[in-house]
């Protein structure tokens, strides 16, 4: 029997997020071996180091959709595209240069003060923007197999890096140098294997000129949208490390990484859904019930993973963690709410994206991040209540856009219904 549009999404995510849960499964042990290695302050600064990362990555995930949208839809021209695309992306990180020696003073609060740590850490977050970039390629062609083996790379260079460092015995300040180091590491071996291994997806195959112009509105516009997601995804992180201490930061990032398996579960899925939808715009049809298809998958996950986690969390901790955590679990089921609501706006994002139709999720997110601060700069002195405003804010902006996108269907409907009966009367 031949296979259906519709059996795509389950098979190649399945792909996907059997090896992305083995990369998932590796950076676990990362956050269990830093966890029992570090100090509960170093566990706290590194986790900063991870949320920094993830929003300057938006310039990599960008990247990411728009090519692998723009493969998707045209197998012409793909080289052309990459290109302006890596050039645009280059620029990013030129800007990012120049921005971290403005921020320096935010970054020394975040970082502990430490100008080595600060230094290795932009050198990082720069390198780890590329990797994303090539796994548009992969998704673009519909390769997810090897995208899946090639997000294996970081984290086995990762738990290799710790490995060395419980085996040097090293401590205190050179912990933190040596898994930073060992991260660009992982960007610059993965970076070289990726260009090497995309070199026969991107031949000179035509002659015809790309349209620069729109291919870099588009890139600025999901750049816009992709940061401003971040943002929020790093909410909670960046304003416990701000209004408290890295201690407080430390014992949340141990249950994060229980409210993070949601995340990388949707990771997967929206890697296969963006040019899934893409390739098929025009059937609008056909790309909601996708949506909607992605959005059951991960209401089952939750029941599956999160509350079960929920529910045993303070002898998972103790088990995994050691004793040194024994407050971290009443964080826990805030974790889990801020890293569900989200992962529901990321899918939601990837599939406006992949219709071309970003500009209310834009508005909702830049009146999401206002509320939000300004509701956080007041509740500062309750870290429960800020962790609860920045749940209560995703899931707003969630269920704002998922009204709109079905409100749309509707009008859309109906607009076909009265233009059938048009047709039909003149019959």
């Amino acid at each position: 029997m031949k296979k259906t549009k519709k059996d795509d999404l389950t098979v190649n995510s399945t792909i996907v997020f059997i090896l992305t849960t083995i990369g998932s499964g590796i950076n676990y042990l990362c956050q269990i071996l830093m966890g029992r290695l570090f100090s509960v302050e170093n566990y706290g600064i590194i986790n900063t180091i991870f949320s920094l990362t993830l929003i300057i990555t938006v310039v990599g995930n960008t990247a990411f959709m728009l090519l692998s949208k723009s493969i998707a839809k045209k197998s012409k021209n793909r080289y052309a595209q990459y290109k302006y695309i890596l050039k645009l992306v280059n620029i990013s990180s030129v800007v990012i240069c120049f921005l971290s020696v403005i921020m320096y003073p935010i970054l020394n609060k975040l970082l502990g003060k430490d100008i080595i740590t600060i230094i290795l850490t932009v050198i990082c977050l720069i390198t780890s923007i590329y990797p994303i970039l090539y796994q548009g390629v992969f998704g673009g062609v519909n390769k997810f197999a090897k995208l899946g083996l090639y997000t294996l790379i970081i984290p086995i260079i990762k738990v290799i890096g710790l490995l060395l460092v419980a085996l040097l015995d090293i401590h205190g300040a050179l912990e933190l140098y040596f898994v930073i180091i060992s991260i660009i590491f992982g960007n610059i071996i993965a970076i070289v294997i990726a260009m090497l291994a995309s070199k026969k997806y991107l031949i000179k195959d035509s002659k015809k000129e790309i349209d620069n112009l729109k291919i870099r509105n588009e890139y600025l516009g999901i750049l816009v949208v992709n940061c401003l997601l971040m943002f929020l995804m790093n909410l909670d992180v960046l304003s416990l490390n701000y209004f408290y201490d890295t201690n407080t930061v430390g014992l949340y990032s141990s249950v994060l990484v229980f409210g993070k398996m949601i995340y990388y579960f949707v990771t997967a899925l929206v890697t296969v859904m963006l040019p899934m939808i893409s390739k098929n715009e025009k059937n609008k049809e056909y790309a909601t019930k996708m949506l909607y298809r992605t959005l059951i998958y991960t209401a089952i996950l939750t029941i599956i993973v999160l509350i079960p986690t929920n529910i045993f969390a303070k002898n998972i901790l103790q088990i995994i963690f050691g004793n040194k955590y024994n407050g971290a679990y009443q964080y826990m089921k805030y974790a889990s709410i801020i890293c569900l609501s989200y992962s529901l706006n990321m899918i939601v994002l990837n599939f406006l994206v992949g219709i071309n139709k970003t500009k209310f999720i834009k508005n909702t997110f830049i009146v999401g991040i206002l509320i939000a601060v300004i509701l956080l700069i007041i509740f500062n002195n309750n870290q429960y209540i800020s962790l609860l405003i920045i749940a209560g804010v995703n899931l707003v902006i969630f269920i704002s856009n998922i009204t709109n996108i079905y409100f749309r269907e509707v009008r859309s409907n109906e607009q076909k219904g009265r233009k059938t009966v048009s047709r039909n009367a003149l019959l």
